[in-house]
């Protein structure tokens, strides 16, 4: 009887991963990334977040951040992306040492497949330097997702914006329990 509970418990499991959806789009490189200690797997959890795994870097750029282009290379064309682990701030990415998930948000109005065919990056806008990137598929399946909530709705949110935003969401999260 264990076995079947278990087995059961695994593929419930699998049904979950394969219903939220995830897609691996590879792993941060080329530009500087060997220089700035640039890495981490990037993954799409919904339509507007995306993850970055195990993401290291050391910090040094004077302005880097996260940046969705229509090009392969990144240019200052591109679009910043918000790390909602640094309160949505645009100011510049600190070090992380790879034990850290960063959710990378896509700002109101726009999606991850509004950049196929282009790339996702940790781009020095100061410099115009590619710190290190993966380049986007042409086509993507995402398949079905979770709701997974965004708390950086626009580009120029304040501190207390975002303290509001991840509030309101915890307010949900909460009342969500209480009724089920």
């Amino acid at each position: 009887m264990m076995n079947w509970k278990l087995i059961l418990m695994s593929l419930a499991c699998l049904w979950v991963g394969a219903v939220r959806g995830e897609v691996s789009l590879g792993i941060l490189s080329g530009g500087k990334s060997d220089e700035m200690d640039v890495g981490g797997e990037v993954v799409v959890i919904s339509d507007q977040v995306i993850e970055i795994r195990d993401f290291t870097y050391n910090g040094e750029a004077p302005d880097a951040l996260f940046w969705a282009d229509n090009n392969v290379e990144p240019s200052k064309d591109g679009l910043m992306l918000l790390p909602a682990s640094q309160n949505c701030s645009a100011l510049k990415l600190e070090a992380y040492d790879g034990s850290q998930t960063l959710s990378v948000e896509f700002p109101e109005g726009t999606k991850v497949t509004d950049y196929l065919g282009g790339s996702i990056s940790v781009w020095c806008r100061a410099m115009q330097v590619n710190l290190g990137q993966i380049v986007m598929p042409a086509t993507l399946d995402i398949g079905l997702f979770d709701a997974v909530p965004t708390v950086c709705s626009a580009q120029e949110l304040s501190f207390l914006d975002s303290i509001l935003a991840r509030l309101n969401v915890f307010w949900e999260v909460v009342q969500w329990l209480i009724v089920d």
